[in-house]
């Protein structure tokens, strides 16, 4: 049982990782500082939040990661592989 533990650990760790390092969301938004336009909102990986060679009609585009679409993610995540534990491995805590 307590390899399928370490298993199922690992399986948590790459989807975490997955979803918190290279597909985050991201809002991409451009304009003057008083009137900024969403152009798109995207899941990216976290280094294309510091891309700075794009020009939108004079103004770089911000890339606004969306912390809380992120914190919903990984508990969602955390909360299934949480129900699962629980439920493979009760019947060896009896």
């Amino acid at each position: 049982m307590g390899n399928q533990r370490n298993i199922l650990l690992i399986i948590y760790g790459v989807l975490v990782f997955i979803l918190g390092v290279l597909f985050v969301p991201v809002k991409k938004v451009w304009g003057p500082e008083n009137n900024l336009t969403v152009q798109e909102v995207i899941y990216a990986p976290l280094w294309r939040l510091t891309n700075k060679s794009q020009d939108i009609n004079g103004f770089n585009p911000i890339y606004e990661l969306q912390t809380e679409r992120l914190l919903y993610t990984i508990f969602i995540v955390t909360l299934l592989f949480f129900i699962i534990y629980i439920f493979l491995f009760q019947k060896e805590n009896k």
